[in-house]
């Protein structure tokens, strides 16, 4: 199949675990849409990004594992990170 694309790794997460901030690193500027979901599958943030590096306050956040999705047209890639207080 040549429609399968390499993965590259544009999404970084840290730090991890996380108490108050993390900071979302990206490999490109492109704009794209940011989501945190939390384990019951509700959207915690959702927000645009265009810049390589972005820091989101998750003081508010419970304590727990939380799935960022980072997509840009075609591309979506997913991190998982836990909040611990």
């Amino acid at each position: 199949d040549d429609n399968v694309v390499e993965t590259l790794e544009q999404l970084s997460v840290y730090p991890n675990p996380a108490a108050n901030v993390i900071t979302i690193k990206l490999l490109s500027d492109e704009a794209g849409e940011i989501q945190v979901v939390n384990l019951f599958g509700q959207i915690v943030y959702a927000g645009n990004v265009n810049t390589l590096e972005t820091q989101m306050d998750v003081s508010n956040f419970a304590d727990g594992m939380y799935v960022i999705r980072w997509s840009s047209g075609e591309n979506v890639e997913t991190k998982t990170f836990s909040v611990t207080k």
